[in-house]
């Protein structure tokens, strides 16, 4: 599995998405998340050398 790394904006740094969208749309975000990682907790980790 590779992993991929998607940056964050600092224009979105200490905002909370889910008070930005509509109960209804946060439920649709938040089920096809759970459906993409198979209903598994995903995490990453970095190590460094």
């Amino acid at each position: 599995m590779k992993l991929e790394i998607d940056l964050v904006p600092s224009t979105a740094w200490y905002s909370n998405l889910r008070k930005k969208v509509s109960q209804k749309e946060w439920d649709r975000i938040r089920k096809q998340s759970y459906a993409d990682a198979n209903h598994n907790v995903q995490s990453a980790v970095l190590k460094e050398d």
